[in-house]
């Protein structure tokens, strides 16, 4: 006799086979921007031979990949068997304003997969998982080496296209903003472009500094921008109107995070405003995105996404009293909390 539960069993198998294949997709999605396959097809619709022959690989091997991709929703094909971007594929276009591409690049990093591997040993020991695979944190990883640093820069300013949306979240008008540890500028070249009485200062590491600087070199000749090296664990440059924190306290645990935050109260007035920008995570409905990225944080550094009620807790710890929470895209949250 068959079991009355076994449609619902055979239909979760399905969804859990569609989350195991997860690596898969994303190695072929990287395999065809390392083939170039976006900035090819952009040229128009071509068929698979003239595909493999541009891009110098086997077309049968090619055409499986092809069909994969079709699978995905990266490539459409014609009735004339030629192949064309989807609108998700447009994406993947290195020329492409809301490019994707490096986002990918960094995600197929080999250190990545090095750190995930250990995953289950760490949640044994407590290890650290990065710490584990590579002897030494990520930072210092990066710090060493170059081309490394550079794919995980480019990656990370493709992860910030949200920030395009902040001027319509939040009233910058007239405000200096100081960034800490604002990287190389995106999020200050956002809000200096769109909010015209503006001005800005950028706080960065030595080493990194230069990318900032070279992007923000309209803004420092007229001089609404000041860039500053140094470091968000020493004590911070005193002034400004509004204070951000862009994806900065995810990378690191309580202590070192309310280490942070006690530097910014310490150069802040009572009552100036803090934003943060990163995913919150909710513990009555998790979402998918949220819930892997803190899972990332835990493999590649000591930090991890919050909860709203954790963020409101290390806030009042660090002199802060957290005033609200604001949906951004791409699951991105800016929290508002203000010096006490």
């Amino acid at each position: 006799m068959r079991s009355i539960d076994e449609p619902n069993v055979t239909t979760s198998q399905s969804e859990l086979l569609k989350l195991l294949i997860g690596g898969w997709v994303s190695s072929s999605i990287g395999a065809a921007v390392d083939l170039g396959l976006a900035d090819l097809l952009r040229r128009g619709a071509m068929d698979g031979e003239a595909v493999a022959a541009a891009m110098g690989v086997a077309p049968e091997s090619l055409t499986r990949l092809l069909r994969m991709l079709r699978a995905l929703g990266i490539v459409v094909r014609d009735d004339d068997r030629r192949y064309s971007l989807s609108p998700i594929g447009e994406l993947l276009r290195s020329d492409h304003p809301q490019s994707m591409r490096n986002l990918v690049r960094l995600y197929q990093e080999q250190y990545f997969a090095d750190a995930w591997s250990e995953l289950v040993p760490a949640l044994r020991d407590g290890e650290q998982p990065f710490t584990r695979a590579h002897g030494e944190t990520v930072f210092d990883y990066l710090g060493s080496r170059p081309d490394a640093l550079a794919v995980y820069g480019s990656g990370i300013a493709v992860g910030s296209m949200f920030v395009a949306d902040l001027p319509n979240v939040y009233d910058f008008g007239g405000k200096c903003v100081v960034d800490v540890g604002g990287g190389d500028g995106t999020l200050l070249d956002v809000i200096l472009a769109a909010v015209p009485d503006s001005t800005g200062r950028l706080i960065e590491r030595q080493a990194v500094v230069s990318a900032a600087v070279d992007r923000l070199q309209e803004y420092i000749a007229q001089q609404r921008c000041e860039v500053f090296a140094g470091n968000f664990f020493d004590p911070l440059p005193a002034g400004g109107d509004v204070a951000v924190l862009c994806r900065i306290l995810h990378n690191w645990d309580d202590e070192r995070a309310r280490a942070i935050l006690e530097n910014c109260r310490a150069a802040m007035r009572a009552g100036s405003p803090l934003l943060i920008i990163e995913r919150v995570v909710s513990d009555l409905r998790p979402t998918p995105v949220a819930t892997a990225f803190d899972m990332h944080m835990f493999v590649m550094t000591s930090g991890r996404e919050r909860t709203d009620e954790e963020y409101r807790r290390l806030l009042a710890s660090a002199g802060f009293e957290l005033v609200s929470i604001k949906g951004l895209p791409l699951e991105m949250s800016l929290v508002e909390a203000h010096a006490r």
